[in-house]
């Protein structure tokens, strides 16, 4: 194929828009996220200073908010600013406007949203007290860096156990998933696409329930249920739209599909504020799951033999009878999951959270609890572990 000056041009366009998405780093990442930034891959000054800042046409930034009461900040070795207070960076190619509203259900999720540029000053802060704002930012001379701001997030006293936060950008950026293959999708069927990539796409429209997708590429996929799509139109010159609560954007519905052998890494599973993830009896054989969110989500049944999991947050997941046989579950956050009846043979739970859980009538052969915390858990044999546990229940 011949390649013409004009179709160089619109690569290095291309290209450019994707670096600029990135924190400062001269070498773009092997795969860039559309529409689901997860928090662990966010730009932080001081923790990733590599990481991904959001921009006009970036897609969505989802946030873990944990309570300003919690004990450490989540997700576990990925949270941005401090306990209590979430935070991310964005970038604006042209002018634009920012506005925020808190409403009732918001504000059960948030106490404050406070909007900074690049000086650490504040432009505005909404509350219960001041619960609107709006400014216009400017993008300035087009031969300058462009200019970076930062949103931060302040958690409601007593908020939704760990709401789930989504600020959506758009979608203008160059698609990491196939488009031959996103185009074999229906809405009115169940999805039948095995082996396709699918990274980073809009999976929301689409019927998950009992989905055949077998070894497809899911990563960053947006897979959470937009209640109505016109949701996501940025009117106005709005630069982005936060999402608080789930009567916009609800948890993804992937009961009894077949997700073996597929790359979820970074995928999107549950809707904002409190709308949880149902993959009753889902079958996630093989499955790569690293870094997914599945906070509350209903799982009884669900089959991960094999699968990588590591880093997943599973807090208060319904996991009774599930199959997480050799399955690499480190580092993960079971606190006060239910793991009734499952089974962990040969699990790698090293370094997992599993504080409060309940594990009577799992089972542990040769699993490795290596440094996992079960301070409060129910065991094996419905003994409570002391305060202290760590690697065994004492």
């Amino acid at each position: 194929m011949q390649t013409t000056k004009h179709s160089v041009g619109l690569l290095g366009m291309v290209v450019c828009a994707l670096l600029a998405a990135c924190g400062g780093s001269s070498n773009p990442p092997e795969f860039i996220p559309q529409f689901g930034v997860t928090e662990r891959q966010l730009y932080e000054p001081t923790r990733n200073t590599g990481g991904i800042v959001a921009q006009n046409g970036s897609g969505a930034v989802t946030l873990q908010l944990e309570s300003t009461t919690s004990d450490q900040g989540l997700p576990m070795s990925g949270d941005t600013a401090t306990v209590g207070v979430d935070a991310f960076f964005f970038d604006i190619l042209k002018d634009g406007r920012v506005s925020i509203s808190l409403g009732v259900p918001a504000l059960q999720v948030v106490n404050s949203v406070e909007l900074l540029n690049a000086k650490n000053e504040s432009l505005f802060k909404v509350n219960a007290a001041n619960p609107q704002a709006s400014v216009w930012l400017r993008r300035g001379d087009l031969s300058t860096p462009m200019p970076r701001f930062q949103l931060r997030l302040e958690s409601a006293n007593g908020a939704l156990s760990n709401p789930h936060v989504f600020a959506w950008f758009g979608a203008d950026l160059g698609p990491t998933a196939n488009r031959y293959d996103v185009s074999k999708l229906s809405t009115s069927l169940a999805v039948q696409c095995e082996n396709c990539n699918l990274s980073g796409a809009m999976m929301g429209q689409f019927k998950l329930a009992a989905a055949q997708l077998q070894g497809s590429d899911l990563r960053n996929a947006w897979l959470v249920k937009v209640k109505n799509p016109d949701d996501l139109r940025l009117d106005d010159f709005l630069v982005f739209k936060l999402f608080l609560d789930g009567s916009q954007i609800a948890g993804a519905d992937l009961s009894a599909a077949n997700l073996s052998r597929t790359d979820l890494t970074g995928a999107i599973l549950t809707g904002a504020g409190g709308a949880r993830a149902n993959l009753a009896g889902t079958n996630l054989n093989y499955a790569t799951l690293t870094g997914v969110n599945l906070d509350g989500a209903s799982m009884p049944g669900a089959n991960f033999n094999h699968a990588q999991a590591s880093q997943v947050s599973w807090i208060a997941a319904d996991l009774t009878g599930a199959n997480l046989s050799m399955a690499n579950a480190s580092q993960g956050n079971f606190e006060l999951a239910d793991l009734t009846g499952a089974n962990l043979i040969d699990t790698n739970l090293t370094g997992a959270n599993l504080s409060g859980a309940k594990l009577k009538g799992a089972l542990i052969d040769q699993a490795n609890f290596t440094r996992a915390l079960l301070t409060g858990a129910t065991w094996i044999n419905g003994q409570v572990c002391a305060e202290g546990s760590v690697g065994e229940c004492r």
